[in-house]
């Protein structure tokens, strides 16, 4: 016995203009009824970086850091550019501290955090270094170290203090 069409009286673009209309509707009586509360093993309801740490206090650290690493360069008499350079440090050490702090979360140990501070130190340290000539440069090589240990501290100091 054969069923009879349901919709027999409906062109074939009618029937599937119905069934999207059907399938909208559906979708969006679904999404109302969907929770809102987040929940802490789906990373989709993972809290904004920006309630996850005092970005204000990142920025601070960062650039406290960064002043720190660069004010040497003030007492470098043969330097035409230290206004410059000085304010590029404190650039670096806020981007050091952004980065890390992005990394964090309310589970980060201190090794973690010191870990990331010193990752992203040395990469930002490194392409200063290799932007100034790399080893053919007299004063070039420092700028790792300096960096690495900025960027640890910055790790602690953003762990310790801005994560909420």
């Amino acid at each position: 016995m054969a069923r009879p069409e349901q919709h027999a009286h409906l062109s074939r673009g009618d029937e599937a203009r119905e069934q999207a209309e059907l399938d909208h509707r559906r979708f969006y009586r679904l999404s109302a009824r969907a929770s809102s509360e987040s929940h802490p093993r789906h990373s989709h309801h993972a809290a904004a970086a920006t309630k996850r740490v005092n970005i204000g206090l990142v920025i601070v650290i960062g650039g406290i850091a960064g002043a720190l690493d660069g004010v040497g360069i003030v007492f470098e008499p043969k330097e035409p550019y230290k206004i410059e350079i000085l304010f590029a440090a404190i650039v670096k050490g806020i981007l050091v501290s952004v980065a890390t702090a992005l990394s964090l979360t309310k589970q980060s140990t201190w090794l973690q955090a010191a870990g990331f501070g010193l990752l992203y130190g040395f990469a930002f340290a490194l392409v200063i270094f290799l932007a100034k000539g790399g080893f053919k440069s007299k004063d070039a090589p420092y700028v790792v170290p300096s960096g690495i240990v900025l960027g640890l501290v910055t790790g602690l100091a953003v762990w310790k203090f801005a994560l909420i």
